[in-house]
């Protein structure tokens, strides 16, 4: 069987996510710009530049299961997609301002949620993605994140000795 590695799956995420067009409005989404900040802490002061960047973050090393043979193990990994929505200025969103938010929001999610857990979009390798919980966390007052909680299962290769 095939194996991959996390970083796999994630950097194929990414390129998807990157990819969409998204439904609301014409800005692309965009990966991380400052690699050396957390997206949370950059995009608290980014303003609109921050408007849909994203991240694709590993929660856990991953839980082994029952499965294993000399050569392959089944892992589970907990992760998530973080996305920023500045909330000024309003002008990004529409006249509707915060309501225009929410809705790009749903939008935005619906279709990061099919390419996450569409089999097409699997690395050699991964059984699967499931989307867990999609939150819209509204606790900073210059910037909400949209946050897609997933699981992902796939086989790492292993050598017994």
């Amino acid at each position: 069987m095939a194996t991959t590695t996390w970083t796999s799956i994630r950097d194929r995420c990414v390129s998807r996510i990157a990819a969409l067009t998204p439904a609301i409005s014409s800005q692309k989404f965009q990966t991380r710009p400052v690699l050396q900040k957390d997206l949370r802490a950059w995009s608290s002061g980014a303003g609109s530049a921050a408007l849909r960047a994203f991240d694709v973050v590993r929660l856990s090393g991953g839980d082994e299961a029952m499965f294993m043979d000399p050569s392959q193990f089944e892992v589970t990994e907990r992760a998530e997609v973080v996305v920023a929505y500045p909330t000024k200025p309003f002008n990004e969103y529409g006249t509707s301002a915060l309501d225009s938010i929410e809705a790009m929001v749903d939008a935005d999610a619906s279709q990061i949620r099919d390419a996450i857990t569409s089999a097409g979009n699997y690395v050699s390798g991964q059984n699967l993605a499931r989307v867990t919980e999609v939150v819209i966390n509204k606790d900073a007052e210059e910037v909400w994140f949209c946050v897609i909680s997933f699981h992902v299962v796939y086989y790492r290769a292993q050598v017994l000795v």
